[in-house]
């Protein structure tokens, strides 16, 4: 956070550090589709929803390695 020392409220709402709105998507969607929503919204992360239920985050990162495979030293 890029905020002055002297006006940083040292118990800051999370309202207040959130991003708004929260871009979901459901838990059987595929991996193509998730990846169009991340380029589409801007986002680098997935609130994963199955019956109106949060259960997991996917994150742009993850996804990455994984598509990436294991590292191959130099």
């Amino acid at each position: 956070m890029s905020v002055a020392p002297e006006t940083f409220d040292d118990d800051p709402f999370v309202t207040g550090l959130m991003t708004t709105p929260v871009v979901a998507i459901s838990a059987d969607a595929r991996l193509p589709v998730a990846l169009r929503v991340m380029a589409a919204e801007h986002v680098r992360h997935l609130v994963v929803v199955d019956r109106g239920r949060c259960v997991g985050l996917l994150q742009e990162g993850e996804v990455a390695r994984l598509l990436l495979g294991p590292a191959t030293p130099r």
